[in-house]
């Protein structure tokens, strides 16, 4: 990679992998709205083709989404952002769990929430996990 002079190569990749996590977000937030959950749930839960020990890929990718997620225009719901988060994460090889849980909204709401775990950390919707009742996960391996 030729970075501009003055420009770290630290500076590219991180610019690069937030770049890719919001074509991710954008492609996830398409998805997520105009296909059936099956059909989303079934493209998470493929065996990963390589499997990689890659450490800091969780804490790049949860950095990559959580910027893109600020900067595009619209609000992108914790679907997507799961969806995405898992997605960039088998790419690297890195296998996921992604959670869907649920609470009590009101007298006859129910509120649910979406959040994804790799490598023993949570990599999107960390913030919001507490109140939410796991109660069915998408295991990427």
């Amino acid at each position: 990679m030729i970075a501009a002079p003055g420009v770290t190569l630290h500076a590219m990749t991180r610019l690069l992998d937030a770049a890719l996590a919001a074509a991710a977000l954008i492609v996830a937030d398409i998805l997520v709205r105009v296909l059936p959950f099956r059909a989303i749930a079934r493209r998470v839960e493929r065996p990963l083709r390589r499997a990689s020990e890659d450490e800091g890929a969780t804490k790049r990718v949860a950095w990559a989404i959580d910027a893109a997620r600020r900067r595009l225009p619209w609000n992108v719901r914790c679907l997507a952002a799961a969806v995405a988060a898992n997605r960039l994460l088998a790419w690297r090889g890195v296998g996921s769990e992604l959670w869907l849980g649920v609470r009590a909204s009101g007298e006859r709401d129910v509120d649910a929430h979406a959040w994804v775990i790799a490598a023993g950390r949570c990599v999107v919707g960390e913030e919001e996990r507490a109140r939410y009742t796991p109660m069915h996960s998408l295991v990427t391996r």
